[in-house]
């Protein structure tokens, strides 16, 4: 039951944050902010809650997730939408929100 809420708790962080970096500065659809943020959720939480976490703790785990959030914005962002430039703040605003959530979220 504490994965599940785990699961939930970042997938609705990832779906706000989302909201708000892409909608911000595109035209994003909401298949496209429910697809980041399921993508974002599920590797999110294999790599660094399952496997970061445990073996290098939290703030390496807030790392990881800031540049994995980045990374995946950044990356898809640029296939799906158009201006590299809007990307590049798209990115740095939902990895931000992401990883101060996360700090949060690591708490449980």
């Amino acid at each position: 039951m504490k994965r599940i809420t785990i699961l939930l708790i970042k997938f609705v962080t990832c779906v706000i944050a989302f909201a708000i970096g892409l909608d911000l500065f595109f035209d994003a659809t909401i298949v496209d902010i429910l697809t980041f943020s399921l993508f974002v959720t599920i590797v999110s939480y294999v790599i660094g809650d399952q496997i970061i976490l445990p073996k290098l703790g939290k703030r390496a785990a807030a790392v990881t997730d800031f540049l994995l959030t980045y990374l995946s914005v950044w990356i898809f962002g640029s296939i799906l939408l158009d201006n590299y430039i809007q990307i590049g703040w798209g990115s740095i605003i939902t990895a931000s929100i992401i990883t101060v959530a996360e700090v949060f979220d690591h708490l449980f």
